[in-house]
């Protein structure tokens, strides 16, 4: 496989519940040349697992899920 076209990168604090209305809409992205850096920013609420299972769900979009240990604000996570 060669590198990918684009790097997507969407950090989410404590967001769970709502991960998979987003991720679902690149999931259904015709384009298939991008990968997935999702940052969990320190949630509390299971955001973590929620998007590995999202991941598990699509197997063939390439993504990388971060987990910062503390919630760092945006603009760290999204320099992580």
């Amino acid at each position: 496989m060669s590198d990918p076209l684009a790097s997507v990168v969407v950090c989410y604090f404590n967001r769970a519940r709502e991960a998979g209305r987003n991720l679902r809409s690149l999931f259904a992205m015709e384009a298939r040349d991008f990968e997935l850096v999702l940052v969990d920013d320190g949630s509390t609420d299971g955001t973590a697992e929620a998007l590995a299972a999202l991941c598990d769900e699509h197997p063939g979009v390439p993504a990388t899920i971060v987990r910062n240990s503390e919630n760092r604000g945006v603009s760290s996570a999204r320099n992580v």
